[in-house]
Parts: structure tokens; sequence; C-alpha cells
């Protein structure tokens, strides 16, 4: 099957333009789906197509070259017309986000004023149009900054590549266009994060992976620690959207690997919540945000999320990592942290594909490893944010139910019940 957008850059049949600006207000409708099927070989479109998966590509040539209904689509590639219908909403909003990102950068390059610097954290002001995205690169005389958080009306905040720089209120800045490609030595991310709170009073999020196991804090210092592609740009905005209330503040510090590309840079933007007037979200580059080295050395946190490769493997979102997730808002009720110990045994009895190795595993071994399965599993939770998506409601968890039914887990009442009943599940097992 040809990929969709990736030959040449031609004029279309009805003549028009290869800028697209008018693309971002099209709403999903037949004239979205006419532009791009006219459209898809012009220019700025053309490279965001050719940016997508060659599985999303190729979808959009079922339905937008050949015509293939969605319910044909689904025949040919054996899922469902409404699975269909939500991935290509996906991939047009997308290639929306792209589009306006492509005609945000082309904006010329802006000059920003130093309102205000902390330590190694400083405020400028940009002229609004001008105003440059999550991590950009800021040049002056005698440094450069990357751009951390976008503020209303022009602001950014930004941190200083090295911790020694004194900056003053006037100062004059450029932004060169390009993302910040460079981890942030440690010194300087000691300098920005705040001292914890102590806040003592949990901030129920109805997230069981947080509640239960390292709840944030009402009005505290939240740090998440991920690499890319561990599910850091869903969690963040359902994190948002079931804290951001005008009576809670919260600081949220994000830990990444650095961006290796504009094209990077440019999906991340896309893609990542820029917080609000009540929830700080401070994005930190840093050469590897879950090392145990680091996560150690950061302290001035009421919580720490970290985010699992492993349990992205397998399927388990969020991929909030229990064993290495903490707080100090409260301590761990007795049955969060077995799950924990089970966990850390589970990992401990991770055995290869060699048939020897497998029975050379106990009945209780055994056991174990099935109780872990469906604990793991029973991390996952359907988010709102990802509704249009996954066709999936978003639930709330209540914790204290949720710490019921983990712990049936572990008694064993549910040996034998189908890991799909605790997958994608709320406070309770759901019915398969």
């Amino acid at each position: 099957m040809a990929s969709f957008g990736t030959g040449p850059c031609t004029e279309s049949s009805i003549g028009v333009t290869s800028t697209f600006e008018d693309l971002e207000g099209i709403p999903d409708s037949v004239d979205l789906e006419q532009s791009v099927a006219d459209r898809f070989e012009l220019g700025d479109l053309a490279l965001a197509i050719a940016d997508l998966s060659k599985d999303q590509r190729d979808l959009l040539g079922l339905h937008y070259q050949q015509g293939l209904s969605h319910l044909e689509i689904g025949a040919k590639l054996g899922i469902s017309s409404g699975t269909v219908n939500m991935r290509l909403h996906a991939i047009r909003t997308r290639l929306r986000r792209r589009l306006k990102m492509n005609d945000e950068t082309s904006r010329s390059n802006g000059i920003g004023i130093v309102q205000s610097a902390e330590g190694a954290l400083v405020t400028l002001q940009f002229t609004p149009g001008n105003r440059p995205k999550l991590f950009s690169r800021l040049a002056s005389d005698r440094d450069s900054l990357c751009v951390v958080r976008c503020l209303p009306d022009g602001l950014v905040q930004a941190v200083v590549s090295r911790d020694w720089s004194i900056w003053t209120a006037g100062q004059e800045v450029r932004d060169t266009g390009e993302p910040f490609l460079e981890a942030f030595p440690d010194a300087v991310v000691a300098g920005i994060v705040s001292r914890p709170t102590y806040k003592t009073s949990p901030l129920v999020t109805h997230i069981k992976s947080i509640d239960l196991f390292a709840p944030m804090a009402q009005g505290g210092v939240t740090g998440l620690f991920a690499e890319w592609g561990v599910g850091l740009l869903v969690l963040l905005p359902e994190i948002l959207h079931r804290i951001d209330t005008p009576s809670n503040r919260q600081t949220l510090y994000v830990f990444v690997p650095p961006i290796q590309s504009e094209a990077q840079w440019q999906e991340v933007n896309a893609e990542t919540p820029p917080g609000s007037r009540q929830i700080e979200v401070i994005y930190l580059p840093v050469s590897d945000p879950i090392a145990p080295g680091f996560l150690n050395s950061v302290t001035g946190l009421d919580t720490r999320l970290v985010l699992s490769r492993s349990l992205t493997e397998q399927g388990i979102y969020p991929s909030i990592d229990p064993i290495r997730s903490r707080s100090n808002v409260a301590v761990r009720s007795e049955t969060a942290q077995s799950v924990c110990d089970l966990m850390r045994r589970y990992y401990t009895l991770q055995f290869s594909t060699d048939p020897e190795a497998a029975r050379s595993l106990t009945p209780d071994e055994w056991t174990a490893i099935r109780r872990a399965r469906l604990a793991m599993r029973f991390l996952s939770q359907p988010f709102y944010v990802a509704e249009p998506y996954t066709g999936i409601s978003g639930v709330d968890a209540d914790p204290e139910v949720a710490t019921q039914t983990f712990a049936a887990i572990l008694d064993g009442r549910y040996d034998g019940r189908p890991a799909g009943e605790f997958t994608m599940a709320g406070d309770s097992p759901r019915t398969v």
C-alpha cells in the first residue's frame, strides 16, 4: 500500500495555495476532508503528513486517496468503524497542531526584555505575536537560555544554562528560532526547584496510581520524571483537568530528556499543556530524568511521580511506577506498600524464555506472578482527555474502594479472574 503524503509537492487541480493557514479553523467535516484530500501533496501539509507513522499515513491513504468508508477500512484492517473514526480524528488533530506550529514558528524572531530573575530562572517579556515556544533557545551576549514555561501576554520564563549568570531587569535577549538541545547541569536544576512546602493535606486526583502510592499535596510541589514516549503528554493534561480549580495552587516540575531536533520541538509544543494561573508547569531538560542518582538529588518536592517504560511496554497507562514514586504528604497504606512489595518480587522472579527457567518456579512463586500481573493491570485507568482517541470514557477512582480492590487481589480473592477485568478499570474490576 502506498504511504499517504510521501509523493512530490505539486499544485492540486483546484489551485489552492500551499500555506494552509486556514486549516486550523476548519471543523471536522466534509470541508476538512476535501481540503486534506485535495492538498495532501502540498508544502507544509506534506511535511506534516511525512512526520506521521507509516500506519497513520496508510490509514489516511485508504480514506482520502482510495476513498474507502470507515466501514470498508475497518473490514480491511480488522478493526471497528468507530476505531477508524477515532484514529482519523486523532490524525487530523495532530495535523492541525503541526500546521499551527509551522505558522507560528515562521514568524520573525523576537527580542525579549528581562522583567525579573530569581537565580537561574528569568522572566522575560516578548511582544505577544513573537513569544517563543517551549524549549526555544534564547541568546544574549553572555549566555543562552531555554524557555521552560509559557505565560499569557507574551511572557515566558527561561532558565540560564549556567548557574553563575547574573541577570537584571531591562536586559535584552533574542529568540534564535532554534530549539535548546542541551541538558541542564544538576547544579542549575537544584537552584530552580524550590524547597518542599511540607503540606500535609492530600490533594485527591481520583487517579488511583497517584492517590494510593504518591499523593499530591494541596498547594504543593510535584515533580514528574519521564523519558519521552511513556505517556507523559497524556498524563499531564489529565492531571491539569482534574486539579485545576481556582482554590488549588500547585507547581509541577517536569523533568525530561533534551529535545533532539526541531521536528520534535514542534511536536512537543503541539501536545504540551501550558498550565494555568493556578497551576505552574515548568519543563526542565536533564540528561537522564529517571536515573536513581538524579531522582535522589532532587529534594525540593512534596511528591515525586516517576513514569516507567516497563509499564508502558505492557500497555499500562498511566505508567506511574509505584515503587519509585513517593510522597511526603502521607504514609502509604499497608495495602499500597504490599502492592509495591509484590511488584518487586515479580521483577525478581522474571525469567527468560528458557522453559527450564519457568519449570524451576514453585507454586507459590507462580501465584505471586499471577497476582502481581493483576495488580499491575489494575494500575491502569481510563483518562478523560484520552476519550476522543480511545473511545473509553474517563473514570474517577475512589481511593478507599481502589485500596479494597488491591487488597482483594493480594488476598487471592480474584485468583482466576481474567486480566481484562482489571485493565483500564476505575476503583473496582469491570465487567468484560
